[in-house]
């Protein structure tokens, strides 16, 4: 496994030729973008690794589910993030607006609501399709709350434990599950306005209606797509909504849609590419670019190609900073346990559901501290002492600081555990009783159990204490989970569990063999070469400025921009006949 893994999904054919372009501008050996610290997993052209400059192994994967519609998009995401686990998860698309003025710009999704469930009704005309407005704001008569909008805070800044805030403007997603065309009308008025918000009379809305009650609630640009519920709906379910990212290229403004082409949204999702590099270079933490807007896909390129990672803080008050968010990403992993357990085990379920039905302990397990390496890896540098981080917790000026950042001060210990599952990937010295000695106040056995929970958590610290046991007796299910969970499957669950912290090979494990059976596309192990074959040979006529590779059946296909005049006929005859062998289809693109 790498340090880190990036993980981004696309939805659409145009959204995933533009990602693909995107990845190979990475890996593709092309002078005017500079060295690249990229090459392609050799299972498929669609991930790719790299060493950063700080030592780190960082990987970009890049996951197709061509699925639309909220319900679909959840289902295909669901059964995908269960088989490629990442640090962080990137849905890059395109989206509708309902200001024209938005049109081109690229967005991350601040909040999403769901706008459509609704009602079919005959009419002269035919079927006519409205919105139950009782699921979308208060009404009288009062049957049940609305559905709430979900928050999705990776990206901004200040999120616990986040990367730096995206260069980027907020948006609200409206989600639904239908091809809008229709601008906003005149928002509906409510029967009353109460201290705790406006009633409206329980009624069936149009699309237009619902549009302009949206534009007027919120101060932040309101957009329209068709998969944003379903992303933060799975994700959360999955205990992962804290890393999801969703950027969304206003490609239209609702109404002009008719008059669009399929090139057109393609063309303005090219022109998103920008913001997506520029993005996972944050999240990789890479050096800042110098301001410059609107951004250059080229300067991105270079940017991610270098691998730079930042410079770490070196104030005073930068490292109580890094310190405040360091202590947010271990409070994230330290509380609500418990209900990770939940969400691994029962995903599709809401949490507190008393239903026997529970996945695979041994699988929940894995999951559970794939999680918590993952949590590490998200938060903390290399070189970055953890213990050092726990003492400016505890210090007087550490308590005021993340008073005043309201951060709830948690044992940064879990993230220590994370440091170890995630070290043994990159073969460093230690066993797990070296890493828990420093955490581990009493040598007292009568109080270990409490000192396990009340250090690493109520899942964590259990699973801890059954692997440090050597008594070769099986494990006692901890007292506030038997009931929750079942005695057999928490005794189950902390024998793998502990299995696996005793080796933490283990943990890779399914990743590995997964890699060895899943179907790759014929021929993709050999793409990048019969890219940089083409690539070279087009050096020798013209410098290359830009390159575009996608899919034609089991081969490349690669576009290529060539700086200088047109080749004459006889050099593109020359150009082309060198390609023959080269299992790949060329094709050179008019200069812009």
């Amino acid at each position: 496994m790498a340090d880190v893994t990036v993980a981004i999904f696309t939805f659409t054919r145009n959204e995933a030729t533009a990602v693909t372009e995107l990845l190979a501008r990475l890996y593709v050996d092309l002078p005017v973008f500079g060295a690249t610290l990229w090459t392609p997993v050799k299972h498929g052209e669609e991930s790719l690794e790299g060493r950063l400059s700080d030592g780190r192994t960082a990987r970009l994967e890049h996951h197709p589910l061509s699925a639309q519609g909220n319900v679909v998009a959840a289902a295909a995401l669901s059964r995908s993030t269960r088989e490629n686990r990442a640090d962080y998860y990137v849905f890059y698309g395109c989206c509708g607006t309902v200001d024209s003025k938005l049109v081109g710009q690229v967005f991350r999704a601040e909040r999403v609501s769901y706008l459509s469930l609704g009602v079919v009704v005959a009419s002269p005309d035919g079927e006519v399709v409205k919105l139950k407005n009782k699921w979308i704001v208060r009404t009288h008569p009062d049957e049940q709350a609305p559905l709430a909008a979900i928050e999705l805070r990776a990206g901004s800044a200040g999120a616990p434990g986040s990367v730096s805030g995206f260069d980027l403007p907020d948006a609200h997603i409206l989600a639904t599950d239908k091809v809008i065309k229709v601008s906003p009308g005149i928002a509906p008025v409510p029967m009353e306005t109460l201290s705790s918000g406006p009633v409206y009379a329980r009624e069936d809305w149009t699309y237009a209606l619902a549009l302009a009650l949206y534009s007027g609630m919120t101060t932040q640009p309101v957009l329209i797509d068709m998969e944003s519920f379903g992303i933060a709906s799975a994700m959360r379910a999955l205990g992962l909504c804290e890393r999801v990212v969703v950027l969304r290229v206003a490609t239209d403004s609702l109404s002009d849609k008719a008059n669009q082409s399929e090139q057109d949204q393609l063309d303005f999702l090219r022109d998103g590419l920008a913001e997506l590099a520029a993005a996972i270079a944050t999240i990789l933490g890479m050096e800042t670019a110098p301001e410059r807007k609107p951004r250059s896909l080229e300067q991105e390129v270079r940017r991610l190609r270098s691998g730079l990672v930042a410079a770490g803080p070196s104030t005073r008050d930068a490292r109580e900073s890094e310190m405040v968010r360091v202590v947010s990403a271990a409070a994230l992993a330290w509380d609500g346990q418990l209900d990770r357990v939940d969400r691994f085990s029962r995903p599709l379920l809401p949490s507190g559901n008393r239903t026997g039905e529970r996945a695979n302990p041994a699988m929940t397990a894995r999951l559970f501290l794939e999680q918590v390496a993952s949590d590490y890896r998200r938060a903390a540098s290399l070189e970055l002492d953890l213990r050092e981080v726990e003492a400016q917790r505890n210090s007087d000026k550490g308590v005021a600081a993340l008073a005043r950042a309201g951060v709830v001060s948690r044992p940064v210990a879990p993230l220590a555990v994370g440091q170890y599952l995630a070290s043994q990937e990159r073969a460093a010295d230690g066993d797990l009783a070296s890493v828990l000695k420093p955490w581990m106040v009493s040598a007292d056995s009568e109080d270990r159990e409490s000192q396990y929970a009340a250090t690493f958590g109520e899942v964590l610290g259990p699973l801890l204490q059954v692997a440090s046991d050597n008594s070769g007796a099986r494990p006692s299910a901890p007292g506030g989970w038997s009931d929750r969970v079942g005695q057999t499957w928490s005794e189950d669950f902390l024998i793998a569990g502990a299995e696996i912290l005793k080796d933490p090979s283990l943990l890779g494990m399914s990743h590995a063999e997964a890699e060895v059976s899943a179907p790759s596309r014929a021929g993709s192990s050999d793409a990048p070469d019969a890219i940089n074959k083409v690539v070279a040979l087009a050096e020798a006529f013209r410098p290359v400025e830009d390159v575009r590779v996608s899919t034609a059946g089991d081969k490349p296909k690669i576009d290529l921009v060539l700086s200088g005049e047109n080749l004459g006929p006889d050099e593109l005859d020359l150009f082309m006949n060198s390609l023959r062998d080269i299992p790949a289809e060329v094709m050179i693109l008019p200069k812009q």
